[in-house]
């Protein structure tokens, strides 16, 4: 998590599930990519498919409400604070595909009782309402969609990658799922091919462009994955630049386009982009964003304003408290990050990141045993890319073990280092090492 080139955690709003009769509203809150909560329904057109219901008893109210279900619209895409929703066609269910409106029913209050757990910060009762909406319906998009977006507010990419393209493979139609998939491979795993993601990140911004060509969210994401890729050029500044013209208070492209800039070596154009991505993110959700993307270029103390007003307003917000929590270490005020990074890891049970922040921060203040048992407690959720991260740091707590003279501690915490990745080269040799001096 540690790297000087990050991305933004929270981008813009479309991720809870509020639902109105007909349709789930993947951009009513603030959960995964930033923004303010929309209080509007998301409204649907008439489709002109008229799917056949199974039972040729149903009632005719039975039957409007099936059909009503099927008309079912590409939720909206807010893009941040007061920005104006996109709405995209409608999509329908297969004429050949018959709906028991009970079933319906079902899956829509299971998928409202995810959105109202994940606004709640409950992931564990999100996370299990949106597995028994899958279970009753796993050929809609909209549950795997619901449980990526919980994966992806608590930073279990690899979790969050797997639920997005289930619902891409799903329905690749819906820009809003392209978008997020998009947006998870741009975080920064220890990923062997990181390149190859970020590659197949700036595929899937191109594609959620085909379907709205408009999308802010989308044209910033195309300048985030092409930058990450190396490309530092005009075609990259360029996405930054629409993004804004389409969504002129979407603070978190002004940020990004920020960083594109002082990598460019314009400074004073750098700095006006950053004050103005500051100045506009007026919810929780854009303010981590942007304290994030300054943390991206060192500006550690610069973010801690934003963070502490974010969690102000959301005292909850994970990423909020991750990034507060590090920012802190950063500048040296150990004690308050301790209690930050606490927090995280109480909000998010089940992830990684908080656990190994803090074992990060216990290993720079020289508490090993408590850095150990953190990394343990991590290793019992780790996952994917976490186990490769999880490897370093055990190395990294048996470099200190062996530096105390520590050796049977460093052994042990060395070999957790290799079950976690056994292609770490650099371990075996520090086993020995450890070993031979007993």
């Amino acid at each position: 998590m540690g790297k000087v080139f990050q991305l933004t955690i929270l981008i813009v709003t479309i991720s809870a599930y509020g639902y109105n009769s007909t349709a789930q509203d993947l951009g009513s809150s603030n959960k995964l990519f930033g923004g303010k909560a929309s209080e509007k329904p998301v409204t649907t057109k008439k489709s002109s498919v008229k799917p056949k219901v199974s039972s040729k008893k149903a009632s005719k109210k039975a039957s409007k409400s099936a059909n009503a279900v099927n008309r079912t619209a590409v939720p909206a895409v807010r893009t941040g604070k007061d920005v104006p929703q996109t709405k995209s066609s409608t999509v329908g269910v297969s004429p050949k595909t018959t709906i028991d409106p009970s079933n319906e029913n079902v899956f829509t209050a299971l998928i409202a009782d995810g959105d109202r757990a994940h606004n709640d910060r409950d992931y564990a009762r999100a996370e299990a309402a949106f597995r028994r909406a899958i279970a009753t319906r796993p050929g809609d998009y909209r549950g795997h969609y619901g449980l990526g977006t919980i994966y992806a507010d608590q930073l279990r990419w690899g979790a969050a990658e797997t639920a997005f393209r289930t619902a891409l493979q799903i329905d690749p139609k819906i820009a809003i799922t392209n978008i997020a998939l998009s947006y998870v491979l741009t975080q920064p795993v220890s990923a062997p091919d990181i390149l190859s993601r970020y590659e197949e990140a700036e595929k899937f911004a191109r594609a959620a462009l085909v379907i709205q060509p408009r999308n802010a969210v989308a044209l910033n994401m195309l300048g985030v994955a092409r930058e990450l890729r190396g490309l530092v050029d005009l075609e990259t500044e360029r996405s930054f630049r629409q993004a804004i013209e389409t969504s002129p208070e979407f603070a978190p492209a002004y940020a990004d386009l920020g960083r594109l800039l002082r990598r460019q070596g314009r400074v004073n154009d750098s700095a006006s982009a950053f004050d103005t991505a500051v100045r506009k993110a007026g919810d929780p959700a854009s303010m981590v964003s942007v304290a994030q993307t300054l943390q991206s270029v060192q500006r550690f103390s610069d973010s801690i304003a934003l963070l502490k007003k974010a969690l102000a307003l959301e005292p909850k917000n994970p990423a909020a408290l991750l990034f507060l929590g590090r920012a802190l270490m950063t500048t040296g005020a150990f004690a308050d990050a301790e209690v930050i990074l606490k927090k995280a890891t109480e909000v998010t049970v089940g992830g990684v990141s908080g656990l190994s922040e803090l074992s990060e921060l216990y290993i720079r203040v020289h508490k090993l045993e408590k850095a150990e048992a953190s990394l343990l407690n991590a290793g019992r959720y780790a996952e994917g890319f976490d186990r490769f991260g999880l490897a370093r740091l055990f190395e990294a707590l048996g470099d200190e073990y062996l530096k105390n003279g520590s050796r049977v501690p460093a052994v042990r915490v060395y070999q957790k280092a290799k079950e976690l990745n056994p292609d770490l080269t650099t371990i075996s040799a520090k086993i020995e090492r450890a070993k031979s001096k007993n």
